[in-house]
């Protein structure tokens, strides 16, 4: 125990906490109560400091309908908080892990610039089947505000306007495979990175909550090791593959939609 409690503990006479009520009549709280003068005056005094924290952190007083924690006779305040990182230390450390930071936040940034250049690609898959111009298109798409509701739109379209097995099933195969790159897009996209004392970039931590019969607990933490960033060229370039076979794929589209023969382009075009 601090010090001071102690002293606290042996100077003051035996008291109880009690619930202060103000002159309105309602409840401000709990405090310790001691007898002795000296015990009080040492209590205002060794309290500035901690009072100064608090009210650093809130304009005002907390308030609790919980009874806080005592140690000895003197009322406790236990913060949740983490502790402040060394901000200095991290900048001192972070040039020697500098070259392997920009390495990975290159990665995660080609990856999800061509997912996203993918997924707008849909909207003129969209504009093809449902028979209307691009920007109708992109109303459409923008009200459905998740991939996940886009994508079965489209699948839902494709029933009733292809009836062309191959194209079909070249449509979901490129939306299967798009639907996988987008499970790690979002692995990178919707986590928490974890940095250890060199500034480099170890682990992430997923912002979704894990959910068992039997427990919840917060975020899976994943190593961002050597075989998690082969993952990511391996994604970022089946995304590319993705991208070639959505554009070649759309003129078929469109021909199949709209009952005309696709047209040749010839090689030599400008």
């Amino acid at each position: 125990m601090h010090k001071s409690l102690l002293w606290f503990k042996r100077n003051a006479k035996r008291c109880e906490p009690q619930e202060v009520v103000e002159s309105n009549g309602t409840t401000a709280g709990w405090q310790a109560i001691f007898s002795c003068r000296a015990c009080r005056a040492a209590v205002a005094q060794r309290s500035l400091l901690y009072l100064s924290i608090c009210a650093s952190l809130a304009m005002k007083p907390l308030r609790s309908n919980d009874r806080p924690a005592f140690s000895g006779h003197i009322a406790m305040f236990v913060s949740k908080l983490p502790p402040k990182p060394d901000f200095d230390m991290l900048a001192a450390a972070a040039p020697a892990s500098a070259d392997r930071r920009t390495f990975i936040l290159a990665l995660m940034g080609n990856l999800i610039c061509s997912w996203s250049n993918n997924e707008s690609l849909f909207i003129y898959v969209l504009m093809i089947l449902l028979r209307t111009d691009e920007a109708s298109a992109a109303v459409v798409f923008a009200t459905l505000n998740t991939t996940r509701a886009r994508l079965d739109l489209i699948q839902r379209l494709a029933k009733i306007r292809v009836s062309d097995k191959a194209l079909s099933k070249n449509l979901t195969t490129l939306i299967e495979r798009f639907s996988e790159s987008t499970k790690v897009r979002n692995e990178l996209n919707h986590c928490m990175f974890i940095f250890d004392s060199s500034g480099a970039i170890t682990h992430t931590q997923s912002m979704r909550l894990m959910e068992t019969r039997s427990s919840l607990r917060f975020g899976e933490i994943k190593a961002l090791d050597e075989s998690r960033l082969q993952e990511m060229l391996r994604t970022t370039n089946e995304m590319t593959k993705i991208n070639r076979e959505i554009w070649d794929l759309l003129p078929r589209l469109e021909a199949h939609v709209h009952g005309v023969q696709p047209k040749a382009v010839p090689l030599d075009a400008a």
